[in-house]
């Protein structure tokens, strides 16, 4: 008898929605308050302020965990060139875009300046919100050496759990540490901050694969519910500012922050685990929505919805429903159509 739902499919749907939210967040650093980003409004918005620091919260942890889930999942299967298979998955979409479209965005990024010169290469400013990718490169790179030894890391429920909201917090507070000990900055392509805060996740994400069926195990209503109430919990004593050391203040932070990341997985697993044609359509155009959805941002803000005055929260929804409609159509009547295309910005040889 066919299974009503598939586990992977549910998270590889938790990974396309960590990605497309990073369209909500970015058009929301246009029409909120206390953000000077790229382009902004004079129209502001607390509700899309309020919107824009949750989803940044918890979608880059949540989507490094997931992360590190499917590249152990690809690393089982065996497929020759497994490697230089990740590797080109996210390079060339990195150097292709952050190169040749970047400078473009940049270009009308009227609200910050850009000097393109060498320093715009080596200060890693021609990333804009692909850095993660960069970081990626390194991760995928890392941990190959050690996938052999992360299958024999079994977890029972109880020690996956203790992992996920305890030991992943220490690890992501002393990636910190080590970030502002080393260089506080970017490089080329490496970001060194969220490279190091970010690993604990894509690591334990590893793990997460390893222990799989532990893991969906817990991606129920009863652990979300457990989540949440952590999160809440957490986040109150982090408002009471009553912590005499910074360390414990962080540790506070970072451990809700985890807390929150495992309720959202949890949520959004439930939401997609059942089979659907628009969310297999959504999983498979995530990708280049992220690609093209900051380029697009500024160049529809600068050209059309800098003139028009609507009210923030309307010119956001249109701007978020454009922009989202216009990568959607560019992935499947360019990407899924092109060879090259499909390299360039899927990364899919």
């Amino acid at each position: 008898m066919k299974e009503p739902y598939n586990r992977l499919h549910g998270l590889d749907f938790c990974r396309a929605v960590f990605m497309v939210l990073g369209l909500f967040y970015h058009a929301g650093l246009i029409y909120g308050y206390g953000n000077s980003w790229n382009v902004v409004s004079d129209e502001r918005s607390q509700l899309i302020s309020f919107l824009a620091n949750f989803v940044h919260m918890f979608r880059m942890e949540a989507f490094y965990l997931i992360s590190g889930f499917f590249y152990m999942l690809v690393f089982s299967k065996s497929k020759p060139n497994f490697l230089s298979g990740r590797l080109v998955r996210v390079a060339v979409p990195l150097f292709f875009c952050g190169l040749f479209i970047n400078p473009v965005m940049h270009f009308f990024s009227y609200n910050k300046s850009f000097t393109f010169d060498l320093n715009y290469f080596y200060s890693g400013q021609w990333l804009g919100h692909l850095w993660f990718l960069g970081n990626l490169l390194i991760y995928f790179f890392l941990t190959y050496f050690f996938c052999g030894f992360f299958y024999r890391v079994r977890l029972g429920r109880f020690s996956l759990l203790l992992v996920l909201f305890f030991i992943l917090p220490v690890l992501s507070l002393t990636g910190l540490a080590i970030a502002k000990f080393i260089y506080d900055g970017n490089f080329i392509f490496v970001s060194f901050y969220p490279l190091f805060y970010y690993f604990p996740y894509f690591l334990i994400g590893i793990i997460c694969f390893v222990n799989k069926d532990i893991f969906v195990s817990i991606l129920n209503i009863k652990y979300a519910v457990l989540s949440f109430f952590v999160f809440l919990t957490l986040y109150a004593f982090s408002s009471l500012d009553s912590f005499s050391s910074n360390t414990i203040n962080n540790m506070v932070d970072v451990m809700y922050v985890g807390s929150l990341v495992i309720f959202l997985i949890a949520l959004v697993y439930m939401l997609g685990c059942r089979e659907s044609f628009l969310i297999k359509e959504l999983s498979d155009a995530s990708y280049t929505i992220y690609i093209l959805h900051q380029p697009l941002l500024i160049f529809f803000y600068v050209f059309l919805f800098s003139n028009i005055y609507l009210g923030a929260i309307t010119e956001y929804l249109l701007l978020v429903s454009s922009v989202f409609f216009i990568s959607w159509v560019f992935h499947f009547s360019v990407v899924k159509r092109s060879n090259i295309a499909r390299l360039l910005f899927n990364g899919h040889r």
